[in-house]
C-alpha cells in the first residue's frame, strides 16, 4: 500500500464519519421512552473500607427490616405510654436507668423515650447496611430482641396497670 492509497481511505474514513455526523445531528431527537427506569432499587453501600458506593441492586430482606422495624417502634411507643399512664397515676417506678431520671417528667420521658428508639432504629440501618449476611442476621437478632424485651415491658406494664385499678 502506498502513502497515496492509505491518505485516501483515512479521508474515504473521515468523510463518512463527518457525514455521519451531520445527519445525525438533522434528525430530531427520538421521544423519550416510557419503560423502566434504569436502577429501580437506588441506595448507596457502605463498603468494608467505609467508603459509601451508589448501587441499584434489590437489597436482601430489606422488606422485612422495615416490618420489623415498624413493629419495634410501635412496642416502643406501646411500652412509653403505658409507662408514662403508670408513672402518672403513682403506682410505678421506671426500671430502666437511663430514663429514670425523666420519670418525673412527662413530656421529657416521651421525648427521651422515643428518642432513645429513634437513636436504636438508626444505628440497626447502620448494621444492616454494613456488606455480609452477618450484618443482616445480626440486625434482624438485635430486632427480636427487642420484640422480646419490649414485649415483656407491654406485659409487666399491664400488670402494674390491673394492681392499680383494685
Amino acid at each position: 500500500m502506498t502513502f497515496r492509497s492509505a491518505a485516501f481511505v483515512l479521508c474515504a474514513f473521515a468523510a463518512a464519519g463527518t457525514a455521519t455526523a451531520q445527519t445525525a445531528a438533522a434528525q430530531p431527537p427520538s421521544p423519550p421512552s416510557l419503560s423502566a427506569p434504569p436502577c429501580t432499587h437506588p441506595h448507596y453501600v457502605q463498603m468494608y473500607d467505609g467508603q459509601f458506593v451508589f448501587s441499584c441492586y434489590e437489597e436482601p430482606h430489606a422488606t422485612l427490616l422495615h416490618a420489623l422495624i415498624a413493629g419495634g417502634v410501635a412496642l416502643q411507643g406501646s411500652d412509653a405510654m403505658q409507662t408514662a399512664y403508670v408513672l402518672g397515676n403513682g403506682g410505678g417506678q421506671e426500671l430502666n436507668p437511663v430514663l429514670q431520671p425523666f420519670s418525673g417528667e412527662p413530656a421529657l420521658f416521651g421525648a427521651a423515650k422515643l428518642g432513645l428508639a429513634a437513636l436504636s432504629t438508626w444505628g440497626l440501618v447502620k448494621i444492616h447496611a454494613l456488606p455480609g449476611r452477618k450484618a443482616r442476621w445480626l440486625t434482624i437478632a438485635i430486632l427480636a430482641e427487642e420484640y422480646v424485651v419490649e414485649t415483656w415491658c407491654i406485659v409487666h406494664n399491664e400488670n402494674v396497670l390491673r394492681e392499680l385499678r383494685r
